[in-house]
């Protein structure tokens, strides 16, 4: 009798550890969960709030990056067609030396404060749960690329107007590089959105839109300024500033952030 109670103690116990222990595991995994959903709203916020942070201090300091150009025109003149205008700067010291610090302004200032733009909007590509998230590494390499062309394209204009003017070959192939890498670095974007169901789904077609200049870039003929002058910045502007609205919109209604990120 002795030995029979004995085994039917162990038993009993036994069956108590068990059921104590399993009922035990779903609150671990269900607090590993609740980690997991309070940490990825962070990631994604603290990447929005990047982006918007970045896009307006890069809008100030584009009123920056300004120079007088003899005959007048623009820095994107310059740095797309430089075999017109590298001899007329290199001949006026005073344009000369405003170019020069235009052109420095741009490499110390707007070139990280774009870069940065970009970089934030891959980020929050990457935290996605959705299987877009792939694009957001294109986004993240391909504004790297960019920002290096551009300060490339910065040292040989340089040197274009101080009167290298073989230099300015190699300035022009550096700026069709850059405006082909943030043309696909937006056509990346686009997959995140067109993925939506709401009104936001429209930024994705806008995004999209910027692979026909991108693909036209290549093209060896010499309409490279007003394709970019006309196509390209348009649909840069335009695709940034619906991007930060309803970034904007995601920060401020977690509802909105949730449908769009999650």
């Amino acid at each position: 009798m002795e030995v029979r109670n004995e085994v039917t103690a162990g038993t009993s116990s036994k069956g108590k550890r068990t059921r104590n222990s399993s009922s035990t595991k779903p609150a671990r995994s269900s607090s590993g969960s609740r980690g997991k959903v309070v940490r990825y709203p962070q990631k994604v916020t603290v990447c929005l709030a990047l982006f918007v942070f970045s896009f307006f201090s890069a809008g100030l300091l584009s009123f920056l990056v300004t120079a007088p150009i003899n005959p007048p025109s623009s820095i994107l003149a310059l740095e797309l067609n430089p075999k017109n205008y590298c001899a007329a700067i290199a001949q006026d010291a005073t344009a000369r030396i405003a170019v020069r610090e235009s052109l420095q302004r741009d490499s110390w200032y707007f070139v990280p404060a774009y870069t940065l733009v970009f970089l934030a909007l891959g980020l929050a590509v990457f935290s996605s749960r959705q299987p877009v998230w792939i694009y957001g590494l294109g986004i993240v390499f391909l504004s790297i690329f960019a920002a290096g062309s551009d300060l490339l394209e910065n040292h040989y204009l340089e040197s274009c107007i101080d009167g290298n003017f073989l230099a300015a070959g190699l300035a022009r192939r550096w700026a069709l590089s850059k405006w082909e890498c943030l043309s696909l670095a937006f056509v990346a974007a686009a997959p995140p959105f067109l993925a939506r169901k709401d009104w936001t789904k429209k930024i994705g077609y806008v995004l999209a839109a910027m692979g026909i200049p991108s693909v036209l870039l290549l093209v060896p003929l010499d309409f490279a300024y007003p394709l970019v002058r006309y196509a390209v910045l348009p649909l840069l502007g335009l695709g940034l500033g619906l991007m930060v609205i309803t970034f904007v919109r995601d920060l401020m209604t977690p509802s909105s952030q949730k449908a769009h990120w999650q």
